[in-house]
């Protein structure tokens, strides 16, 4: 479990897993997920929506 306080979102405990690489060594995907319906799904929702990339209008 990963403890984290966001300026935004407030606080998240985010559980977390380390998978190692085993085609590039030395690297690690480190997922993190929030528990259905949990506060800190919501504000990992209120993140997404913060972060979503705008379209470039074309030329």
């Amino acid at each position: 479990m990963k403890h984290i306080i966001h300026p935004v979102a407030g606080e998240m405990w985010l559980h977390y897993e380390s998978l190692p690489l085993p085609s590039d060594p030395g690297q690690t995907l480190v997922t993190f997920t929030a528990e259905p319906g949990s506060p800190t799904e919501k504000a990992l929702r209120l993140l997404a929506t913060r972060a979503t990339p705008q379209p470039v209008p074309s030329p």
